[in-house]
């Protein structure tokens, strides 16, 4: 019984010190998507949905550090971070690729429950946005529009991804 509470504080103080690392991740994501944002005509978007990525979960993890909500808001903030290049980007196929990266970044919490629920974020926008990209709506998934053959592509490549991440617990 002792050893468990061990190993659940030593992850705790792993999650604690990844959290900080993870600060300055988000940060990064903000200035890139400010510097897309200049660059295109999206700044509106910057603050209106980046900011808040990046100021709610730098809260949380002043609040709960090293917490399991804190690893699951940062999960939930990478993908929204993905979803905002992309449509930054007007569905620049490689914005898609920071969905990939971000989930492999998550690996540093050595926890599959911030990679389940980032596959499920990105997975939920990349089905409405499909849905919702029509000539002129203003959503943007795909460069060429919205496409059901490309949705499930990409949701097989991030299930078999989040699949292997997901084996890879401790």
């Amino acid at each position: 019984m002792k050893l468990q509470k061990t190993r659940d504080t030593h992850i705790d103080a792993w999650a604690a010190s990844t959290d900080k690392l993870m600060s300055w991740t988000l940060l990064l994501l903000f200035v890139i998507s400010l510097i897309i944002g200049f660059s295109s005509g999206t700044q509106s978007e910057v603050f209106a949905v980046g900011l808040p990525a990046l100021l709610i979960p730098l809260l949380i993890f002043n609040i709960l550090p090293g917490s399991i909500v804190s690893r699951l808001v940062l999960a939930i903030a990478f993908m929204v971070f993905s979803a905002l290049f992309i449509q930054q980007t007007h569905g620049l196929n490689e914005a898609h690729f920071s969905v990939f990266i971000l989930l492999a970044v998550l690996l540093s919490y050595r926890d599959w429950k911030p990679i389940f629920i980032a596959a499920l974020v990105i997975t939920f926008h990349h089905l409405t946005f499909n849905l919702l990209q029509t000539p002129d709506s203003g959503f943007y998934l795909f460069q060429l529009g919205a496409n059901n053959n490309l949705v499930i592509l990409h949701a097989f490549a991030v299930v078999i991804e989040a699949g292997f991440f997901n084996a890879y617990r401790q």
